[in-house]
């Protein structure tokens, strides 16, 4: 009869991770920043121009420009601390 201390333990298929929280996925900046900073470029067109549509459709493309690049910004600068 085998003796059982000279046998070989299981392998564990995975390590015991206790207190492991799973990395949440990765959102990006640029979205969001898109739709604040249009809305605020809309903002400042109609205070500063009233109801032109030309002004307003103007302040939304240069806030959402804007916002696209802040927003690439904000997720360089996150990239680069971790």
């Amino acid at each position: 009869m085998p003796q059982s201390r000279h046998r070989h333990k299981h392998p564990h298929a995975h390590p015991h991770t206790a207190g492991h929280v799973p990395e949440a996925p990765k959102k990006s900046a640029v979205p969001m920043m898109i739709i604040f900073i249009g809305l605020l470029g809309f903002g400042i067109a109609l205070i500063a121009a009233g109801v032109s549509w030309l002004w307003l459709l103007t302040g939304i493309l240069v806030g959402a420009v804007s916002g696209y690049f802040i927003g690439k910004s904000m997720d360089r600068t996150a990239a680069a601390d971790k």
